[in-house]
């Protein structure tokens, strides 16, 4: 080790003696990396939870580009007759300007301009509903007819009750630039953009309210998402200002003078802005879990900081040069923060595996920030140092390294006697509390529900639950079937299966989710024969000509080419279906895929292709992905900082040892989140493994010290006594740290950021515990109370 302590100082004396030089360095190189932050975007949307090569992407990508977005917004006015002469006129003028004031729209459909088609006399007419808004009672009566006519009408664009109508609105899927050199960049539709749009609509709305005497609601998955993206700017200043304004508190506390607050601080502030400006220059955007990563990264990484200046300020005010006290804090600190900073890294780097993407981004900037963090610390904080004025502060009148007489001395005192004086017992009661929490981690359940997220007065989650109790659903499941060969979809074999089946599935309830409606190609098909019948009801039927079935789409795609085309491709091979959903958590979306799977074979056979895609697949995907990332990302932990472990303990035993005060915290929190039914997401996943990477760095400060200072006694109980009085405080400063630095999360509107943050903040504290007294007890158990005979050292 006292090589590896010869290269932090050989490092600290090349900064130290070239501070101006050393600074510029560090100033371009990392300076040129934050240049990239304006080119940083936020994305929330479903596509953005799964990696672009994952399938339900790749399928989800194929299914836009040839059908357009499946996502929408819905505006729903409820509690008014919606078939009067009054409302209609209201309703048009609200329809129109959603089309004419909200930027980047694909299609607005209501009852304004959804598809009528009858015959009259010997013409088949194609038309808006409303092409031709009534303008009396006798005209109003003919509209009227027409809806009550069509089934295809309710249970989407109104209600059974006729007091509830809905407008959905599509915006475009992507944007495509043309470039100079004649070719064109398609992009999707970013998170910044659906905003726009999202704030468009809610103000088109609220300009129309008054026109209503019922309630205007606004929801949707795209609005679900347009408020995700604004919780996460909002978030992003609230958790970092919080973060940033606390820290500077606990610093001026600790070092009592001004460079003790805003060098670290400054040199904090830099990594975590290199941090964050690597996501673009890599490709990443800003998502839901990364949005955590200033006051993540604060909170995390100023330990090492922390420790770093104590020992500095010490040797400081004893008499030593700045030069020297440096030097002698960097040989110091510099193994204990380096393992503290690869054991906070490997625990984040495991998720950097995970098909989540949310996810796995996380692990990859966390751990680039705390090895910036790391790097910054030793060689940018020593450079601040040297080049701005520190104030001296008399020396301590009792011996520097030991704790204060008060009330963390007598906490201390009290856990080094409990810890040496009675091991076994501390041991036993430590297993058997790890035990208990074992046998309840089986009762972990894992959930997916963005809408669980939110608070019951969030408006988009009032809306979406007014949407589904009063018209219909807010999650398509697009089903795309292949017939294999062109025209496949004009037999009128295909089309009468499907037909029957897709009527099978109106209103049924699969895994607990009622289907809330279906639409396809066969609801168009039966529409155009019943017009060319003389409109006769029994005539809503698919014909058993499949010459017929083509001439009568002819002449739809003559007069509503869009309508045909987003049921089916050009050459006539693949059907789309449009089956309506209620929300519900990705974990029953997975069944309810499976058992529809089983249903369609049963009415269909194997002749045809069928892929299900859109948002559910993805988030149902999501679900089986989520629980192999904790499996992994555990595991993985566990055994990446356990091997360094080893290494810093130099011995496979003491390694191991030094990992059950580290798991214990851990499982026991996995048991309360049990015990209380708080779901595993995508946010509390995150808690074991980050939780492992920071309840180490405590660890490794007292197993270092303890190594340390038996090396030098020999005796386990001087040992433990000299290394917790002396690196004690520092382990409540940065547990206390820590502590208020994950409890910014609760500040969040998002319920399971808050969850995150007190979890998170609760484990550490029991982390702190676990290393005062039953790391200590192991340690006694381990080398015995009795004094060894050493070898005298200078």
């Amino acid at each position: 080790m006292i090589k590896v302590e010869n290269v932090f100082v050989a490092i600290g004396r090349k900064v130290i003696d070239h501070p101006k030089t050393a600074l510029i360095l560090f100033l371009l190189v990392f300076g040129s990396l934050l240049s990239q932050l304006p080119r940083l975007v936020i994305d929330t949307s479903a596509e953005s939870f799964l990696r672009p090569d994952a399938k339900p992407i790749l399928d989800y990508n194929r299914f836009r580009y040839e059908f357009g977005r499946d996502e929408f917004f819905v505006v729903m006015i409820t509690g008014q007759d919606v078939l009067n002469l009054e409302f209609l006129e209201a309703f048009e003028a609200l329809h129109h300007d959603l089309e004419m004031d909200v930027e980047r729209v694909q299609s607005v459909e209501s009852l304004v301009n959804v598809r009528s088609i009858y015959g009259e006399e010997d013409d088949l007419i194609a038309e808006d509903l409303l092409e031709n808004m009534p303008q009396n009672q006798e005209e109003l009566d003919v509209i009227v007819n027409r809806i009550r006519g069509k089934s295809i009408y309710y249970g989407r664009l109104i209600n059974e009750k006729e007091d509830t109508a809905a407008i959905f609105v599509k915006l475009q899927p992507y944007i495509i630039t043309d470039l100079p050199d004649g070719t064109q960049l398609t992009q999707n539709l970013s998170d910044e953009l659906v905003a726009v749009g999202s704030a468009q609509i809610q103000a088109v709305v609220d300009n129309h309210k008054k026109n209503f005497a019922g309630e205007i609601h606004v929801g949707g998955t795209q609005a679900l998402g347009a408020y995700l993206s604004g919780v996460i700017q909002k978030d992003f200043g609230t958790f970092t200002g919080v973060a940033l304004l606390f820290v500077s508190v606990i610093l001026a506390f600790l070092f009592r003078r001004v460079s003790g607050v805003l060098i670290p601080i400054a040199v904090m502030a830099f990594g975590i802005a290199t941090t964050i400006a690597t996501m673009p220059l890599l490709g990443y955007p800003m998502q839901i879990t990364t949005s955590i990563l200033p006051s993540f990264l604060l909170a995390v990484c100023i330990g090492d900081a922390v420790h770093l200046l104590t020992i500095f300020f010490r040797a400081y005010d004893g008499g030593k040069s700045k030069h020297d006290a440096i030097l002698y804090a960097l040989s110091h600190t510099g193994i204990a923060v380096l393992f503290t900073s690869m054991t906070t890294a490997a625990g984040l780097l495991t998720f950097s595996i995970s098909e989540i993407q949310p996810v796995a981004s996380l692990g990859i900037f966390a751990a680039i920030g705390s090895i910036l963090a790391f790097l910054l610390t030793i060689t940018m904080i020593p450079i601040l140092l040297v080049l701005f004025p520190v104030k001296h502060k008399p020396a301590a009148s009792h011996d520097p390294d030991m704790i204060k007489p008060g009330l963390l001395k007598t906490f201390t005192d009290a856990c080094i006697h409990l810890s040496t004086q009675h091991p076994i017992k501390v041991v036993i009661v430590a297993l058997l509390i790890g035990g208990v929490a074992l046998a309840k981690i089986p009762d972990l359940r894992f959930s997916q529900d963005s809408m669980m997220w939110l608070g019951d007065d969030v408006p988009v989650k009032r809306a979406v639950q007014a949407i589904e109790a009063n018209i219909t659903g807010s999650m398509p499941l697009e089903v795309i079937i292949d017939t294999g060969a062109d025209q496949g979809v004009l037999e009128p074999e295909f089309l009468q299966k499907l037909d029957v089946w897709l009527a099978s599935l109106e209103g049924k309830k699969i895994n607990g989710i009622e289907v809330m409606s279906v639409n396809s190609i066969t609801n168009l098909i039966k529409e155009t024969h019943q017009a060319f019948n003389g409109n006769v009801p029994e005539q809503y039927r698919i014909p058993d000509d499949k010459e017929l079935v083509a001439q009568e789409l002819l002449l739809i795609e003559m007069d509503e080419a869009d309508d045909l085309y987003q049921y089916t491709d050009s050459g006539f091979r693949k059907a789309r279906i449009t089956i309506i959903l209620p929300w519900a958590d990705a974990i029953v979306f997975k069944s309810f895929q499976e058992l529809l799977m089983e249903d369609y074979r049963q009415a269909m056979g194997d002749d045809y292709g069928i892929e299900f895609t859109g948002v559910i697949p993805i988030f149902s995907t999501m679900f089986s992905a989520m629980i192999a990332s904790a499996a992994n990302s555990y595991l993985i932990a566990a055994l990446a900082i356990g091997f360094m472990m080893i290494l810093l303990m130099r011995g496979v035993v003491d390694g191991l040892l030094s990992m059950i005060p580290n798991l214990l915290p851990i499982v026991v929190v996995l048991a309360f989140m049990a015990a209380m039914d708080i779901p595993m997401d995508v946010f509390t996943i995150l808690i074991g493994s980050i939780a492992l990477g920071l309840c180490v760095d405590d660890t490794v400060h007292f197993m270092h010290g303890f190594k340390r200072a038996y090396a030098k006694h020999g005796d386990a109980e001087k040992a433990i006594y000299e290394t917790l009085h002396s690196t004690g405080k520092a382990l409540v400063i940065t547990t206390v740290v820590l502590f208020f630095g994950f409890l910014t999360f609760t500040l969040s509107d998002l319920i399971n950021m808050d969850n995150f943050g007190m979890l998170t903040a609760m484990c550490i504290v029991f982390a702190l515990f676990s290393d005062f007294i039953v790391a200590p007890a192991l340690m006694t158990l381990r080398y015995g109370r009795q004094p060894k005979l050493v070898a005298q050292t200078d």
